[in-house]
């Protein structure tokens, strides 16, 4: 049960990695001389948007990772992996795993 614990730890980091390098390739597109659509109010403002929905996705992944690392706040991991299931598809993978772990009562002892 531990290995399954670190495993999915573990693969929340590697998803808050994942959003984070993301958010370089909406940088790449918002600095793309060749589309005339950045160019607008809407454009930009669809940018932004998506660009703050992956930087909040990618703090909530990484911390979830950690605090299941350390194995402190249950409640906070559980709502985060809660949320993230609106992730489709590696946050609905990851936060049905999660909280599949976090309800175990072997892991609901760690924690207290």
């Amino acid at each position: 049960m531990k290995a399954l614990f670190t495993i999915v730890a573990t693969l929340w980091v590697l998803l808050a990695l994942s959003c984070f390098l993301a958010l370089f390739a909406f940088a790449a597109v918002a600095y793309s001389p060749s589309d005339p659509i950045l160019h607008e109010p809407t454009g930009l403002l669809t940018l932004g948007v998506a660009a703050m929905i992956c930087l909040s996705s990618t703090i909530a992944a990484f911390t979830n990772g950690i605090l299941m690392f350390r194995k402190k706040s249950r409640r906070l991991s559980t709502m985060i992996s809660a949320a993230m299931c609106l992730a489709f598809p590696f946050g609905t993978l990851l936060g049905i795993c999660s909280l599949f772990v976090l309800s175990r009562p072997e892991v609901k002892e760690q924690y207290s």
